[in-house]
């Protein structure tokens, strides 16, 4: 099968990546974890976020769960090992099986790491 859109990462970016493409009806494979984000998970509180102000990690993990699943939109825990672009769609290698997808946004976040040397 191929999607529309393949979207790689549960986190914040991701997750509204997914809400919106199914808003449009587009055909989507969402990857990531389940548990979503562990930053968002493990925060203890989270005060930049619009329109929810000083909530808990584990309680926004659980609004984009419940969203997700109100939109009928599952979680793939499969992981992506690679993807290739093939002309006028992308091939993504999800475990032993291949995917494709027209587009693919990545939405994996960051992870704070130590400065290299000379970077500060």
């Amino acid at each position: 099968m191929r999607y529309d859109i393949a979207i790689i990462g549960t986190g914040p970016g991701g997750v509204s990546a997914a809400l919106t493409a199914k808003n449009r009806n587009k055909r989507i494979v969402l990857f990531g974890s389940r548990q979503m984000s562990g930053k968002v998970e493990k925060a203890h509180e989270i005060r930049n976020y619009p329109g929810l102000p000083f909530i808990k990690g584990a309680d926004l993990a659980a609004a984009f769960r419940d969203q997700l699943d109100r939109m009928d939109i599952p979680v793939t825990e499969t992981r992506i090992g690679a993807v290739y672009a093939m002309g006028d769609y992308f091939a993504l290698q999800a475990g032993e099986e291949m995917l494709e997808a027209e587009t693919v946004i990545l939405a994996t976040g960051v992870v704070q790491a130590k400065p290299l040397p000379g970077e500060e």
